[in-house]
């Protein structure tokens, strides 16, 4: 019996399964677990555990088919239990559906998981990791063998190594694994990518509100609800033709996600509402009542407008722009992670062999009013720690100042007319870059003689090419302990760093310069 993800028409599901017996590609090492032998894992896959403890073993006796099964056991008085199952890596550029599927039985709760990863996307020493996992829903293990298939859709080119991952959750969960498959499937979902807002921005006891263009968005696409809004709301809601949708939200504050969903492509894109305490909505709110429509924005960066998609500063910031300015304002976010000036130059002159050249697919198309270029974090890495100020950096500043001065040439040739507007390098927190993110190598980011060199640049080539700068570096510098406002790196913003990021860029889009 098959247990589909979406409940499937006559007309899919025969197509599904006439896929399935054509025998599509299976980009799996060892679908069958046969290599999986006792006590001893394999190379290509091994078990993960979350908070408490489990067992993964091979089992001779009951299989659904191959050789031998895997059973997976939650230990006495766990939660969970999670096993990764890798494929060879693959490009998942957007719109590519994948169908995973295994057989399973059991007793306790099972999610399909694909993570889409990033791994070693630049040369050594400097290596950048992230993941985007996309989420089945919860299925209930039965007593006989069935079929549970998920189908998602790669939402990022950046993540070019596709994961596969089982979670089996519940005290004493016990399940039996057999014949996993990971099929690429043809189909195509960049309305739903780019027509439904990612992020809303709530005060606690509000309702959050989405509005989207109904014509873009393609047949049969609803909201498929986290654990906490599902509580509010249900497991799914089809979007109205209206064009606008309210959710309920929690009380609490923090971020609450779902996902925009269409049974016939798969996952669009993973949303979230951001509750806020009253306090910090009415002072973002307050700003944002005396900003000017900036129109069409277009945001090129690095890791810190990349990191956190659907909850940093520039879905806040987006976010109230979009409130204040219903449908006279888009926001495209082209920031990738770890990028430096000479590597946003390459990518805009499209030159062959740059890195993630296809994250700037569609990009001519867009026509801002605003370009916000945020760059310099990257480029000030210092190589040898023991050098201080005197450290050779990743991008010697000469070569900085060239590639800003490149960029802005390019912008002004392809976008006649917008404004552009350069953010200086953020005051990174220096304490917990040495502590955390380098401690055993002779490498940092953010040492404050360097960064404010490369502030300094920033405002001497925008100044000199008349184009607005955005001070970002001395406000955060300015903090008496930017500890709470950074990941455990140092480097990443987390959400009171977005959130203090999006009222510096809020006050800025005030001035209308």
């Amino acid at each position: 019996m098959m247990n589909l993800f979406f409940k499937a028409s006559p007309a899919l599901l025969l197509t599904l399964i006439a896929g399935w017996i054509a025998a599509q590609e299976n980009v799996f090492r060892d679908p069958g677990f046969e290599s999986f032998r006792k006590k001893q894992q394999n190379p290509y896959w091994w078990q993960l555990v979350s908070d408490r403890d489990g067992t993964a073993l091979s089992d001779f006796e009951d299989k659904h088919s191959g050789q031998k099964a895997l059973k997976v056991t939650v230990r006495e008085g766990g939660d969970s239990l999670t096993v990764r199952y890798f494929s060879a890596p693959l490009k998942t550029l957007p719109g590519t559906r994948w169908r995973f599927s295994v057989w399973a039985k059991g007793q306790g709760t099972m999610n399909l998981i694909l993570l889409q990863r990033a791994e070693k996307i630049d040369a050594p020493p400097y290596h950048t990791f992230r993941i985007e996992p996309l989420k089945s829903p919860d299925f209930q293990l039965g007593s006989e063998w069935k079929l549970y298939t998920f189908t998602a859709a790669g939402t990022d080119p950046a993540l070019s190594a596709m994961e596969p991952q089982i979670t089996l959750a519940g005290k004493s969960a016990r399940a039996l694994f057999d014949d996993a498959e990971l099929v690429r499937t043809a189909g195509t979902q960049e309305n739903i990518l780019h027509a439904f807002p990612s992020c809303a921005v709530v005060k606690s006891g509000m309702t959050a509100e989405f509005r989207y263009p109904p014509a873009r968005l393609p047949e049969g696409t609803v909201l498929h609800f986290s654990p906490e809004l599902k509580k509010l709301n249900g497991e799914k809601k089809p979007l109205p033709a209206t064009g606008k949708i309210t959710l309920e939200v929690p009380k609490k504050t923090g971020c609450y996600g779902f996902a925009v969903m269409n049974e016939k492509l798969g996952i669009g894109r993973r949303c979230y509402v951001h509750v806020l305490a009253p306090d910090q909505y009415d002072r973002l709110q307050k700003i944002a009542e005396q900003i000017r429509n900036p129109g069409t924005v277009l945001i090129l960066g690095d890791s810190l407008s990349d990191y956190l998609r659907g909850y940093n500063w520039v879905e806040i910031v987006s976010h109230f722009c979009r409130t204040r300015f219903p449908g006279k304002t888009d926001w495209f976010n082209y920031a990738v992670g770890g990028d430096q000036a000479p590597r946003i130059l390459n990518r805009l002159r499209e030159v062959p062999g740059t890195y993630a050249l296809e994250r700037y697919r569609g990009i001519r198309e867009v026509k801002p009013d605003l370009i916000l270029v945020s760059v310099g974090q990257n480029d000030s890495l210092s190589l040898d720690r023991d050098l201080k100020d005197r450290s050779p950096t990743q991008v010697p500043p000469e070569k900085f100042k060239e590639c800003l001065t490149g960029i802005i040439a390019h912008l002004r040739k392809h976008y006649p007319g917008a404004r552009i507007v350069i953010f200086t390098p953020y005051a990174l927190c220096v304490e917990k870059c040495r502590k955390h993110f380098f401690a055993n190598r002779k490498l940092v980011y953010g040492e404050p003689l360097i960064m404010e060199k490369y502030a300094a640049l920033v405002r001497e080539t925008a100044g000199a090419n008349q184009c607005g700068v955005l001070d970002v570096f001395t406000p955060f510098r300015a903090l008496k302990d930017p500890a709470p406002y950074f990941l455990y790196d140092g480097i990443h913003m987390n959400i009171r760093g977005n959130l203090y990021a999006s009222e510096i860029v809020l006050k800025y889009l005030n001035l209308g310069e």
